[in-house]
């Protein structure tokens, strides 16, 4: 449910602490100094930043050695390899609370019972959704949001504007980003093992920056800003979904996989083509492949035609993809690019905001 977080603070270090980072002397942590580039032992230039090399989380610092900014990957904290490990429940947020404290008291030595504020100044709401990413890119290649002014981009995997070519898509507003991509796919690029064949994972990235706008989306929590021990895991999903079905609705959508026969049945039922020499798909089928082919193609394609045309198909929205008091399907997508489907593994405690 959280990815990405930023959070504004204020901690001192102890002056010795701040010497051993300098000296690179405190396991498990690695310092970066003023200037960019990491100093031996012993040099006197400033650490700017500190991070913790399994985790990923990244203290950054003042001259004098105070904390005022703390940055992470909250599926990281839980000891995932990647982010494409979902989070599920409140348990998972507690958890990455506590590994945080625990690092701030190895560096600072903050006390538990009275833990620093956490101001989020940058929080990445993220969910790896059972969807066919293919479809998903393609609905929304020129989305709108009425948050966003900017028009969405694609990138592509070729130089081409081919739809198969997609595998991202951003809405890149100020304050609120919005991006659509194919999960597997990017992780199998960043190992570098090429283009992933198929995919169950849609991945939805809402990214919320400044401490003003995230309070803006979780009206009911009633504060200005929000401290990271105020959030809820209920909150963050809330505020998805809220933001997820201001989209307008999409295009219907047939979900049947559209094989030969499909295709045939659809041609087939709108009569005669003048492309074809006026002559129906499945007759221009019997030519070509003789009475026997075209007698299985057309009980086939008698049965396809019941079963679609006799639908009426309901236009996509998100309100319906994602319900309104539990999460929907997932799937986690590990550091090798396999997938784990996750069905709806967390009800919410309480009924949804009225907005």
């Amino acid at each position: 449910m959280f990815d990405t977080f930023e959070a504004n603070t204020e901690i001192a270090i102890a002056p010795s602490a701040v010497e051993r980072l300098r000296r690179n002397e405190v396991d498990g942590w690695k310092p970066t100094f003023h200037g960019g580039a990491p100093r031996p032992n012993g040099a006197e230039e400033y650490i700017v930043s500190v991070t913790h090399q399994f985790s990923k989380l990244r203290l950054i610092m003042r001259p004098g050695g105070q904390i005022f900014k703390v940055t992470g990957s909250m599926p990281r904290l839980l000891g995932h390899l990647t982010n494409g490990i979902n989070l599920k429940g409140p348990e998972d947020l507690e958890t990455v609370r506590c590994v945080i404290m625990s690092l701030l008291k190895e560096i600072a030595g903050i006390d538990y019972a009275t833990p620093p504020a956490l101001t989020l100044t940058r929080l990445d709401l993220a969910l790896n959704l059972k969807m066919p990413p293919g479809l998903i890119l393609a609905m929304h290649r020129h989305a709108r949001h009425p948050m966003i002014r900017r028009e969405s981009k694609a990138y592509y995997d070729e130089h081409s504007d081919s739809m198969r070519a997609v595998k991202s898509i951003v809405l890149p507003g100020t304050n609120t980003r919005i991006s659509f991509y194919d999960k597997k796919d990017e992780i199998y690029k960043r190992g570098r093992r090429g283009p992933a064949h198929y995919s169950e994972a849609t991945r939805m990235e809402i990214q919320l920056k400044k401490a003003g706008h995230i309070a803006k989306q979780m009206p009911w929590i009633n504060r200005r800003v929000i401290d990271l021990s105020d959030l809820r895991f209920d909150d963050g999903y809330k505020a998805f979904r809220n933001l997820m079905i201001q989209f307008p609705a999409g295009p219907s959508i047939q979900q049947k996989k559209p094989d030969l026969i499909t295709v045939l049945a659809l041609l087939d039922a709108y009569g005669p083509q003048p492309g074809l020499g006026d002559m129906s798909a499945l007759d221009w089928y019997k030519i070509h492949h003789g009475a026997r082919s075209y007698q299985r193609a057309r009980l086939k394609a008698g049965m396809v035609q019941r079963g679609l045309l006799g639908k009426t198909l309901v236009p996509f929205t998100w309100a319906n993809a994602l319900p309104a008091d539990r999460l929907p399907d997932l799937v986690d997508v590990d550091h090798d690019g396999e997938e784990t489907v996750i069905p709806s593994p967390y009800v919410l405690s309480g009924p949804p905001p009225l907005l």
